[in-house]
């Protein structure tokens, strides 16, 4: 190939017509052509090394690693490795024109370098161009290209482009809208502990949209997102102890939930805890009180977490075993409960809370009630 590539030079640039002599000196160009080309790799691994370089010591003055943080300094870094095409510097130079670190608040220019990095298939500035164009932000605002944008970071696997793609398949905005398809996306971002997606996750099973009612379903996914600290599941999930929808009725748990929601300014849940307050005792008041005020969020990570228990739990009981009391808590009842269950079921009887036994507790669930 190197040698047909330098006879194709020879003859456009030097018009030889003597095939000997083309031969011979092609020959000898062949050589040549071998060492500029060996040439031209070294200097571009060279140029990537380089990059990488700078690239990371952007990362150390960005993050204050063995020196004084300093963003003026991290943002010329990522400028350098920027322009020789390094996409996670292309991506830290788009959010430093973003956020105005280190550089002055350029949206358009943030756009510019997300764009860079998003050619070369970098999800997070796949997503960022999403909301850029969903916003109108630092480009001209277009529902149908942040629909591009965030369907090929989702992709991916991006949390929050799942989620805003599951958004836009709800409302129809850039796309025709598909409650299957909001459904599908937002399960994806639930399923990465998204607390917004894992809310409306839950409000479609409240409200049959897109899906059937799943009442205890739906308040596991409240649950998920009311421990992650959103105040509007808080309020769900208050809401479903305090009627008793998908959660055994228990006031006291509802009057701790719709206290947090309160605190986070959701409006329904002040009015509701109001209500709900004089039904307590002064004692149940003040230890539920004090429980929130030492509350922290948690990620709630993991197949054993408490919402994901209980709903073990009640599915376990609804179709006739005994997992003991429903609080969240996988204890040894609760085990040997779901142990029997994946016995009866044919599923290894391992005591493990996997997607497979989640999904085969639902259906199991279903037909017990279409009986």
């Amino acid at each position: 190939m190197r040698r047909n590539l330098a006879n194709a030079l020879l003859v456009v640039s030097l018009g030889l017509v003597g095939c000997a002599q083309v031969t011979e000196v092609a020959d000898q160009a062949a050589i040549r052509l071998d060492g500029m080309l060996g040439q031209g790799r070294g200097a571009r691994t060279e140029a990537a090394n380089e990059s990488e370089r700078a690239y990371r010591q952007g990362l150390r003055y960005m993050n204050g690693e063995d020196m004084a943080r300093d963003e003026r300094r991290a943002a010329t870094y990522f400028q350098e490795a920027a322009a020789a095409g390094n996409a996670d510097a292309q991506f830290l130079l788009g959010l430093s024109y973003q956020d105005g670190q280190g550089v002055a608040k350029d949206e358009t220019e943030a756009v510019r370098w997300f764009r860079a990095a998003a050619a070369q298939g970098h999800a997070d500035a796949q997503y960022l161009l999403g909301l850029a164009s969903w916003r109108g932000v630092g480009t001209t605002k277009d529902a149908a290209e942040a629909v591009r944008r965030f369907a090929e970071a989702a992709a991916s696997g991006h949390a929050g482009a799942q989620y805003h793609l599951g958004v836009a398949y709800g409302s129809g905005q850039g796309v025709e809208p598909n409650d299957e398809a909001a459904l599908l996306w937002l399960e994806r971002a639930a399923a990465q502990n998204h607390p917004e997606a894992q809310f409306l996750f839950a409000s479609a099973f409240t409200n049959g949209r897109g899906t059937g009612k799943d009442h205890a379903w739906a308040a596991r996914w409240y649950g998920k997102a009311a421990e992650q600290g959103l105040a509007r599941a808080q309020y769900m999930l208050g809401l479903s102890y305090g009627a008793g929808l998908g959660l055994p009725k228990d006031l006291e748990r509802a009057f701790f939930w719709l206290s947090l929601a309160a605190e986070r300014g959701d409006e329904d849940a002040a009015v509701l805890r109001r209500s709900l307050s004089g039904r307590l005792p002064p004692e149940v008041r003040a230890r539920v009180e004090s429980r929130a005020a030492d509350w922290h969020p948690t990620q709630g990570e993991g197949p054993e977490d408490g919402p994901t228990v209980r709903f073990v739990q009640i599915a376990l009981r609804e179709i006739g075993f005994d997992p003991g009391p429903v609080d969240g808590a996988y204890g040894a009842r609760t085990r040997q409960a779901l142990v029997a269950f994946q016995r009866r079921a044919g599923l290894d009887a391992d005591g493990s809370v996997s997607a497979v036994v989640l999904a085969r507790l639902r259906a199991d669930r279903a037909l017990k009630k279409s009986n």
